[in-house]
């Protein structure tokens, strides 16, 4: 191995991309090279206590704030640094009298609440995730998504269903086989439900809709039997007598 003596290189020396500089003079951020010093002038060996990086540029803390694209989803900027004023954008808001809504800056309306870009009432008018609604005629139904419905509508996971339709697990809408459906049959395998009538002697067994006699149970995938005469043990199905009429586990 060849020998390489070694390089003496000042401690206030360093690297900004492929650029090297004195941080009693400069500063570097992501890479970007600022006119400004990066150590405390009045003292050297520490950094300078005014100055920061947002992103690639170089602020004064005392005057400036930092709104970074990684937390609002707009360019990087600086906004003056004063008590209620905050990230809008590419600019900012004062939110004693302003809001933000998707980087828009709004003016506030006494005595009413934001929906989206729009300011309402609170009390006929309502909001639904953004989205203004009349209280007295509509609802908002809540789920893996949000919709409006008519008031007299059920709500099924986020969507509106009639009375032709029975809300199954609390999470699938599906069409009534006949109006006087009452109760649902949820399928895990197909991920499909089916309606039907619990007092027509119809019973779901593991997501299938069967039409049973009159006094007659389900004791595992499709055996059946007459709790008066019979016991359902570990699904399988046995004769009730004097020595074995209950299950042991």
């Amino acid at each position: 191995t060849k020998y390489r003596p070694h390089k003496v290189v000042s401690k206030y020396k360093n690297i900004c991309g492929n650029q090297e500089y004195d941080m009693r003079n400069s500063s570097c951020c992501s890479g970007t090279l600022h006119n400004k010093p990066e150590l405390n002038p009045l003292n050297p060996l520490e950094r300078n206590p005014i100055l920061n990086c947002c992103d690639n540029i170089i602020y004064d803390i005392t005057k400036e704030k930092c709104c970074r694209e990684s937390h609002t989803g707009f360019p990087t900027h600086t906004i003056t640094n004063l008590p209620n004023n905050f990230c809008c954008g590419n600019d900012s808001y004062n939110a004693t009298h302003q809001d933000c809504y998707n980087g828009i800056k709004l003016e506030k309306v006494t005595g009413k609440v934001r929906c989206g870009y729009e300011y309402i009432d609170g009390t006929i008018e309502k909001c639904c995730m953004n989205t203004k609604y009349n209280a007295v005629s509509h609802k908002c139904c809540k789920g893996d998504k949000f919709n409006v419905i008519p008031k007299d509508h059920i709500c099924c996971n986020g969507e509106g269903i009639n009375k032709t339709m029975l809300c199954c697990e609390g999470m699938t809408p599906s069409l009534k086989r006949k109006p006087d459906d009452d109760q649902c049959c949820y399928n895990y395998k197909t991920k499909r439900a089916e309606t039907y009538r619990s007092s027509n002697n119809e019973h779901c067994v593991h997501g299938e809709v069967l039409e049973l006699p009159h006094g007659v149970e389900a004791c595992g995938i499709f055996k059946f039997y007459f709790p008066k005469t019979h016991i359902c043990c570990g699904e399988k199905v046995y004769d009730i007598n004097t020595v074995f009429d209950s299950c042991c586990g």
